[in-house]
């Protein structure tokens, strides 16, 4: 089902886990993200350039972080969740014995991950592709995180992607390749081959005759060759404008009329018949898994933000999986590159960033791009504990049972416990309480209910759930 409340062309300036929450399940068809990779540092754009003010922080800490949260991922996915706490053991410990920091923030980072790949996977449609961008801080990690939300089997491709030419120095080796894992939802998922044109000396090594009809190679026998393999057929023997060849010809009758006719028929200086190629039928090479021709962004593409991805990385990926008219979706968008590439290639885009900056950065390449859109055309969505300017799914039907009989099931769900402070109480003493506000995108259906004591529900009011646990921390009500 499409997501009837989500615009064309709308930037959200916002946590994009909010936002995420607030989609319909199977509505998006491409997503593509290049997330915080976990470099434990944070990224500034120079001043002067478009892009200056733009900021964001790529070390995750406790506090970044939820209880709720890995509690949400052990429930739905209880492996990974048991290897996501199980790293905060790995690595080496310092001097006095004790774990290093680096692998609490793995932890951390993981985390906050996982939460939104989720609903990804929920929004993503059955036809749907995903591309997650990273580099060898997290990538190994974060492929265990994919199989477990998508499924090994669901895995298409580790892609490497050469960002830079740029050596190694005398002591190091040169880490010059970033990796994108490609997910499909299901084996119903849509992919188109991406060639990679021919370069002009290709062209011409390769395309080295030519006649009335154009450049042309010479490529395959149209006579079995023993050579190759080939043994005598009873459906392949004929003589044709006078030759008859030794064993058989490759091809029927038919078919070999047909090539004639097409004018693909070289007959060599020995009177041997092969089979033309034509330059003007040739689509380039078909793309693998090494993407070696992608360099970083040049000089007039840049604006200046701090991990910028060059266009042409991004409309290869949107065109070999969606078609025009499709949703493309980046969570992450920083200064927009997928969302201007999916412009340029005639798809629908929604893009998402915590900074404000991305929404006056697809004005300024769109403009520079000469994609004739007024700045009336693109949706700028702020999205705070000021606003609740949120998307709503409208793909849940509500829950129309009374009040007591839903009440008196989650009583038992929950063993009698408040959701947040998990003390007990008696059926009286607890109220019903949306999960994310209805302010923030959740519905009234059942698996957004939980039941609060009256303290809590009380602190949470239109909170979300982290939020709520933030201030009863504060509070001292409840204990990390």
């Amino acid at each position: 089902m499409e997501q009837s409340t989500l615009k064309n062309r709308t930037i959200f300036a916002a946590d994009n886990l909010d936002v995420l929450m607030g989609i319909n399940s199977n509505s998006i068809d491409l997503i593509y993200l290049d997330p915080p990779f976990n470099k434990k540092k944070t990224f500034t754009a120079p001043l002067g350039s478009q892009a200056e003010g733009a900021s964001f922080k790529d070390i995750f800490y406790q506090n970044d972080i939820k209880n709720v949260q890995l509690a949400y991922i052990k429930e739905k996915y209880p492996k990974l969740g048991a290897f996501i706490e199980a790293i905060e053991g790995l690595g080496v410990k310092d001097k006095k014995g004790k774990k290093k920091k680096s692998q609490e923030y793995n932890k951390y980072y993981l985390i906050y991950m996982s939460v939104r790949l989720i609903e990804m996977e929920r929004i993503l449609k059955e036809t749907g592709s995903i591309y997650l961008h990273c580099d060898p801080t997290m990538s190994h990690y974060l492929k265990l995180v994919m199989d477990g939300i998508f499924g090994e089997e669901n895995f298409v491709s580790e892609i490497s992607w050469k960002r830079t030419s740029s050596g190694g120095s005398p002591d190091m080796i040169g880490n010059v390749r970033d990796t994108i894992f490609y997910y499909q939802k299901s084996d119903k998922y849509k992919y188109k081959t991406v060639y990679i044109p021919l370069t002009e000396e290709e062209k011409k090594k390769k395309f080295n005759k030519e006649d009335e009809y154009g450049l042309f190679k010479i490529a395959d026998h149209l006579e079995a060759n023993p050579t190759l393999g080939d043994r005598p057929s009873g459906n392949c023997h004929y003589t044709y404008k006078g030759y008859t060849p030794k064993i058989r010809w490759r091809v029927t009758k038919d078919n070999l009329v047909k090539l004639d006719e097409e004018h693909r028929i070289y007959w060599n200086e020995n009177g041997r018949p092969y089979k033309k190629y034509y330059l003007k039928d040739h689509l380039g090479y078909a793309i693998t898994n090494n993407w070696d021709d992608i360099s970083i962004p040049s000089k007039n593409e840049r604006v200046g933000y701090p991990t910028q991805k060059p266009l042409k990385l991004l409309e290869r990926i949107i065109k070999a999986s969606s078609n025009e008219g499709e949703i493309v979706l980046d969570p992450f968008c920083g200064c927009a590159t997928a969302c201007i590439a999916a412009e340029r290639l005639n798809r629908k885009w929604i893009g998402i960033d915590v900074s404000t900056k991305a929404y006056k950065l697809v004005l300024e390449r769109v403009k520079k791009e000469g994609l004739f859109l007024k700045p009336n055309d693109i949706t700028w969505r702020l999205i705070n504990k000021e606003t609740t300017d949120c998307p709503q799914r409208t793909d849940i039907a509500k829950d129309t049972r009374p009040y007591k009989e839903k009440k008196t099931q989650l009583y038992g769900e929950q063993s009698g416990n408040c959701a947040l402070c998990k003390d007990h109480f008696e059926t009286f003493q607890l109220e019903i309480d949306h999960i994310l506000p209805k302010s923030k995108g959740g519905g009234d259906n059942y698996e957004n209910l939980q039941l609060l004591c009256g303290h809590c529900n009380r602190i949470k009011g239109t909170k979300t759930m982290d939020e709520a646990e933030a201030r009863l921390l504060e509070l001292g009500v409840i204990q990390t």
